[in-house]
This record gives structure tokens, C-alpha cells and sequence, in this order.
């Protein structure tokens, strides 16, 4: 039998508009929030309306708060932040825009750890191969 723990409350992260951090934004939303039978979908848009910030927050503004609408919310974020070819593109655009790196391990480490960043970012979208080949 497994000792049961509490584990400590985890804090949703918040959107603005970076493509490069909306597939994570969403797959923690959509496990946290978005998939459970518990909440109904006004409170599914509470929550939402409450990590959305800048861009993204004005994505939605419009919208009255109401079951239907939380379904309007989410494709609407989904067409502006979520398509594969856009997260793609921020991805290699940020790759081509790194400073080179420079003669020090710290540097050196940095430069690498984006790269590899960028290329699991890549990777996860199926993109890779058709980049590499």
C-alpha cells in the first residue's frame, strides 16, 4: 500500500501571446482545468479569462461568460496561438535570431540547452523530420 502525501497546490501558468509557450499553457490548462467533469463551462471560462493576459486576454474580452462561449474561447485561442505551422515558425525564427555563443562553458551550455529547446519544441509538433529531411 502507497503512503498517501499531500502534494502542494499547483498554480496555473498564464498566456499572453508567444507561440512558443501555448502548447505548454494549454496541455496544463486542458489537464488542470479543461478536462474535468467537476467544474461547468462558466467556470471552466473563469479560470480561463484569469490566465489569459495581453493579447490573448483581448482574444476573448467579447465574449459574455457563459457555457457556450467557453467553447467560442477556446477555438478562437486554438486558431491564433495553437496552429502547428505558427508554433513551427516562432521556433525556427527564435533558432535563427540566437546570439552565437561564446568561449566560456556558461555560454556554451546556454546556447546548447535553447537549441535542444527549440528542437524538442519542434520535435513534439512532428515537425523535425520535415525540417531535417
Amino acid at each position: 500500500m502507497f503512503a498517501t502525501s499531500r502534494l502542494p497546490k499547483l498554480t496555473l501558468p498564464m498566456f499572453s501571446r508567444d507561440p512558443l509557450t501555448w502548447q505548454t499553457f494549454w496541455d496544463f490548462f486542458y489537464v488542470s482545468v479543461h478536462a474535468n467533469p467537476n467544474l461547468s463551462g462558466i467556470q471552466k471560462f473563469n479560470y480561463l479569462k484569469a490566465q489569459l493576459q495581453g493579447d490573448a486576454a483581448r482574444t476573448i474580452a467579447g465574449l459574455p461568460l457563459t457555457d457556450l462561449n467557453y467553447g467560442h474561447a477556446i477555438a478562437l485561442l486554438e486558431d491564433r496561438y495553437g496552429q502547428h505551422h505558427k508554433i513551427a515558425k516562432a521556433h525556427i525564427q527564435a533558432f535563427l535570431e540566437m546570439p552565437a555563443p561564446s568561449n566560456t562553458l556558461a555560454s556554451l551550455r546556454i546556447f546548447y540547452d535553447t537549441v535542444e529547446s527549440h528542437i524538442w519544441g519542434l520535435s513534439s509538433l512532428d515537425k523535425i523530420r520535415a525540417i531535417i529531411w
